[in-house]
């Protein structure tokens, strides 16, 4: 089974490219997703957050309030630190569980997208890394347009590595500055060389 590790800047494309892989029926996890429901009430992460950082951070539904919680945690390394302690090892334990049980079906290929993936030192784990990027001024432009400050970008991107040094450690790169059309293209060609290289072994 090809495992394959999706990773790359923020607003670079990486949810982009997952949904093109997921409409080509390869299976796929984002561990975006994964964080999301761990911190829902009486999930495992919920509690644990909880504790750590008390009910401030906590809706009246007693839902996370994500937005307060981000806004911490990427201005405050010790409290990102704090968060990230209590959900990526449970983070890491469901991908690694839905890996394993993608084996068991025997399924040729699957994608994992993991933000963080050179950051935590996860690439042992895949056959192949693809990183998704694009020029700097355009990361600017997409996550400003998502509402962000330019501090809260700057804080953003302060936790991540930058776009260069994921793409340097990648197997593959896919550089989304184009059209989604350009996005696929890059895609199909990376499969293709996949499957080949899969037929060849």
């Amino acid at each position: 089974m090809i495992c394959l590790g999706l990773t790359g800047g923020i607003g670079a494309g990486k949810s982009l490219s997952a949904e093109f892989l997921q409409h080509l029926g390869i299976p796929l996890l984002d561990t975006d997703s994964l964080a999301r429901e761990l911190v829902r009430p009486g999930e495992r992460g919920y509690l644990a957050v909880y504790e750590s950082f008390g009910p401030l951070f906590f809706l009246a539904d007693g839902t996370l309030d994500r937005p307060r919680m981000a806004a911490l945690v990427f201005a405050d390394p010790q409290a990102l630190r704090r968060l990230e302690a209590i959900l990526h090892p449970l983070i890491q334990a469901a991908w690694e569980a839905w890996i394993h049980k993608c084996r068991e079906r025997r399924e040729p290929l699957v994608c994992v997208v993991i933000p963080l993936l050179f950051e935590k030192s996860y690439q042992a784990v895949f056959s192949v890394t693809v990183a998704v990027i694009c020029s700097n001024s355009t990361q600017l432009d997409r996550l400003r347009c998502r509402g962000w400050t330019d501090l809260a970008i700057q804080h953003r991107l302060a936790a991540q590595q930058a776009m260069s040094q994921k793409a340097e450690q990648s197997r593959f790169v896919v550089w989304n500055e184009g059209t989604i059309a350009t996005l696929k293209d890059q895609w199909v060609k990376i499969l293709a060389t996949l499957e080949t290289d899969e037929q060849t072994r």
